[in-house]
């Protein structure tokens, strides 16, 4: 899974109405990448930064090789950005819950494991873009 083009609508429709302050906390339920749709929205992410107070671009890659297909599917190539760029940039203080330890993330078993006592209440913004789907254990994912 990644984040989309979309969610840059959402994080400026939310921001527009105060949902979301200027430096905030985010966990992502599974590390993400950006998408292709992401990548390509340049003129968007420059309207976004400025609503969190940013001049600077968001450095991206090429978008066109972000992409592997099998078929009529469509899947990340495993060299698409993380989405912690994404969320850095915007002024974030970033983490994950990723049992795989990705970078800035807490190694969590989303079926059997706890958060840590330090990281509960504290994130004023938490996605979860396709992760919890695979989680057998609903009630302890969430």
């Amino acid at each position: 899974m990644g984040i989309g083009s979309d969610v840059i609508e959402l994080v400026a429709q939310l921001r527009l109405e105060g949902l979301i302050r200027r430096k905030t906390e985010i966990i992502e339920i599974g590390a993400q990448q950006l998408e292709n749709t992401f990548l390509d929205a340049a003129d968007r992410l420059r309207r976004l930064g400025f609503l969190f107070g940013i001049d600077r671009p968001l450095p991206l890659p090429d978008a066109n090789p972000m992409e592997v297909a099998h078929g009529d599917l469509r899947h990340l190539d495993s060299k698409a950005p993380p989405a912690r760029h994404f969320w850095q940039w915007l002024g974030f203080e970033y983490a994950a819950i990723d049992i795989d330890g990705s970078p800035g993330s807490i190694p969590l078993d989303l079926n059997y494991d706890r958060i840590p006592t330090q990281a509960q209440g504290k994130y004023g913004l938490v996605s979860n873009f396709g992760t919890t789907e695979h989680v057998a254990n609903q009630l302890n994912a969430f």
